[in-house]
């Protein structure tokens, strides 16, 4: 429970200053001319991010209406780094498609409560001290991103998409001690590893 209501507080937070930032980016433009960069370095956040909970990334523009870009950050699962590109279209180019490829890092010797099956009394659970590592997984990312032109060189963006988890054959998880978890638990660690919604905003700085 704890972690879906960091996860909408997360959300909520994301939109409201994207709301917030659209306001003000309306202001910016009106009286400034903006210069188109062939490069630029971003910092983002937001949920299935592409570089996690907080990070930054280097895009380079590699054709009219085609960028590739890498980033890295850290999130739930351990630091994440992310290669992708962007096609970019709509007046003055300013929505773009994203695909791209993820490898996050997982961490180990962690320590965290979780809920256990109690053996003396198997219909109920009890809240321990846990030991377990998280494993190194793999997504692949598919977004659309809003773009919103500030000042000379910068701009500031939504991003919405869908992040898709290739490691699913099994847990992602291990867990150190000889405990063994409820489904709630086993649902909390779900919830924390990359994939699903991708939730994010980003401010970009022309080179």
């Amino acid at each position: 429970m704890k972690t879906k209501n960091i996860l909408f507080c997360l959300f909520f937070l994301v939109y409201s200053i994207s709301v917030s930032a659209q306001r003000k980016v309306k202001e910016v433009t009106a009286s400034n001319d903006y210069i188109p960069s062939d490069a630029y370095i971003s910092v983002g956040t937001g949920i299935n991010y592409n570089t996690g909970i907080i990070g930054v990334q280097f895009e380079k523009k590699l054709s009219e209406n085609v960028s590739g870009y890498i980033g890295a950050g850290f999130g739930t699962w351990g630091n994440k780094i992310t290669i992708g590109g962007r096609y970019y279209y709509g007046a003055a180019s300013n929505s773009a498609l994203s695909f791209s490829y993820s490898y996050v890092t997982g961490s180990k010797g962690l320590n965290g409560n979780l809920i256990v099956v109690d053996s003396t009394h198997q219909s109920q659970g009890k809240t321990v001290t846990v030991n377990y590592d998280l494993l190194a997984v793999n997504t692949i990312n598919l977004s659309w991103l809003k773009y919103w032109k500030m000042g000379k060189k910068s701009r500031f963006n939504i991003e919405l998409g869908y992040s898709i988890l290739l490691n699913t054959s099994g847990d992602n998880y291990t867990i150190k001690d000889p405990v063994v978890l409820t489904d709630a638990s086993i649902k909390a660690l779900q919830i924390l590893q990359p994939g699903g919604l991708i939730v994010g905003i980003g401010f970009s700085f022309g080179l």
